[in-house]
């Protein structure tokens, strides 16, 4: 509850007069009130229902210049909780569908492009995990903005090598060294040409979120904390697994 203009008593520093209030009142939902109580389930829901109706009427009645009332119950909570993982669930699948068509046009290697994206599910799904076993809670925050977070970063990278790949094996067969274009030799060369690259933009990324989870708020806190590990993670994943999908596409 929210009071605003309060006076307090001098001696006994109790409030005896306030101009406006605003309070929110959570309720457990029927099934914890039957639980708890020992009741049917339609006898915890009329409860709930009388009890809700009750505090709506009574703290809009206290005399204050301003009052109001807002009463939920838990499983409300709950219900808008599933509602936005599933719109984000949507939107995340929309996004990945967007980047395998876009792969598939820029590079136009069929195996390499649904690899790639492929590993790029693996990375999201391996960062999140890493960070549950870190100890690191998950929230609607997380769970509606970091898979897009991930997606333009790890796709960054992806495209980095492959990019790199591709433009040096046609260099090595334009001036016909069909050797040079293996790759056996290509993927070390490649490697070591952006790795770094990688290697400092993710350690940056994940340093820069790393710092933002000092800031004094839990829910930034835990978003700064999983985004950090996702980079970290992501920047290991990028390095090993790319290379090792050239080579297994081009083998």
């Amino acid at each position: 509850a929210l009071w605003g203009g309060i006076e307090r008593a001098p001696l006994t520093d109790t409030v005896r007069h306030a101009k406006a209030l605003r309070a929110t009142v959570l309720l457990a939902g029927d099934v914890t009130i039957s639980r708890r109580l020992g009741l049917d389930v339609s006898e915890a829901k009329a409860l709930g229902d009388a009890f809700r109706l009750a505090m709506e009427h009574l703290i809009p009645a206290v005399p204050l210049h301003a009052s109001r009332a807002s009463v939920f119950v838990a499983d409300a909570f709950l219900r808008v909780i599933e509602e936005h993982v599933g719109s984000a669930s949507t939107a995340v699948g929309a996004g990945y569908v967007l980047m395998v068509l876009y792969v598939l046009a820029v590079l136009r290697t069929p195996k390499l492009a649904l690899a790639g994206i492929a590993l790029l599910l693996c990375d999201l799904a391996g960062g999140f995990g890493l960070a549950c076993l870190l100890g690191v809670p998950s929230s609607i925050l997380t769970l509606t903005v970091l898979p897009f977070v991930a997606l333009g970063i790890a796709v960054d990278g992806l495209f980095l090598i492959l990019h790199t790949f591709q433009a040096t094996r046609k260099q090595a067969l334009a001036v016909g060294d069909v050797d040079g274009a293996r790759p056996s030799r290509l993927v070390p060369l490649v490697t070591r040409a952006v790795g770094p690259s990688i290697l400092f933009t993710g350690c940056t990324n994940g340093a820069a979120y790393a710092a933002a989870s000092t800031i004094p708020l839990h829910a930034i806190i835990n978003f700064s904390r999983q985004c950090g590990i996702l980079l970290f993670f992501n920047a290991a994943v990028t390095l090993v697994g790319v290379p090792a999908l050239i080579a297994i596409v081009y083998a």
